[in-house]
Parts: structure tokens; sequence; C-alpha cells
């Protein structure tokens, strides 16, 4: 196995993926000190829960702050991962189904006529395309559609080589 150049060879592109990287853990670690000064605080007053009730994180301060910290950091990351990916799929259906996107503008002008209306669950429960996945196994179309041209299985599939199994 060589090493990576990347080692050696320090481009502007890595650089700025670095500072960004170092964003995020200094980010991250603001958090999980937050968070430990907020269970010092309890832990001082008296406040003490049952193991089913603590969070992740206080479960993983036990073992030690380094893996929480970095446990922080994947749960942080994963989830805008997925949520861009997934809403980035769904722009990206409606921008080539030019007749579908007219279709769920009228849809949601009629639900929010005007440009401040509130935009909550109960008004999106009028929208005839949504349909929430506990009362339907496909979700909404959009969704749907979305997931099954773009899911994220397909990414990781195109991205590893064929001796790899996910």
């Amino acid at each position: 196995m060589k090493p990576s150049i990347w080692r050696y060879v320090k481009t502007p592109k890595l650089m700025k993926l670095m500072k960004s990287l170092d964003g995020v853990q200094e980010i991250t670690s603001a958090y999980v000190d937050e968070a430990i000064e907020r269970l010092e605080k309890e832990a001082k007053e008296g406040v003490v829960r049952p193991e089913s009730e603590q969070s992740v994180l206080e479960k993983l301060l036990k073992i030690d702050k380094k893996v929480a910290t970095v446990m922080a950091m994947d749960m942080l990351m994963a989830g805008v991962d997925t949520t861009s990916s997934t809403f980035t799929a769904a722009l990206l259906c409606l921008a080539k189904n030019p007749e579908k996107q007219a279709v769920l503008r009228e849809e949601v002008i009629k639900v929010l006529p005007e440009k401040d209306s509130e935009f909550t669950e109960a008004s999106m429960k009028n929208v005839p395309i949504y349909v929430p996945a506990s009362k339907s196994h496909n979700g909404s179309i959009l969704w749907s559609s979305a997931m099954a041209d773009f899911s994220i299985g397909q990414r990781f599939e195109q991205i590893c080589s064929s001796q790899h199994k996910i």
C-alpha cells in the first residue's frame, strides 16, 4: 500500500477542506463542553436520571470525552449529509419534471395562499401530494420518486469497488 499523496502535497482545496473539518470539530467540541457543564450542574443539584432516560451523549461521556465528541460529529454530519442529499434529489426531480413542479406549486398555493402563511404540520395534511409515511407504505410521491432515482444506497454502490459488499 502506497502512502497518500495528500500528506505531501497541500493543495488549496485540501487546505479549505481541512479548515472546514477543523471548524466542525470546534463547533462540536463547544456543544459537548456545554453539555458537560450542564450535566455537572445537574449532578451538583442532585438530578439523577435513570440509564433509560439518559441521552446518547451522556452515555458516551461516561466512556470517554473523545469518543463522545467523535460520535457527536458523526451524528451531526450524517444528518446533514442525508438531509441535503434527499432535498437535492427532490429538487432535481422537480427540475426535470416541470409539469409535476407546476402541480406541486398549485397545491402548495392552495394550502399556503399568502407569502407569509404559516408552514405547519396541520397545513401540510391538506396537501394532496403529501402522504405521511405512517399512513402509506410509499410515503410521499415526491420523496418516493427522489429516493428511487437518487438513493443514498446507490451512491455507496457507485463509490465502492466490486470487491466490497454493503
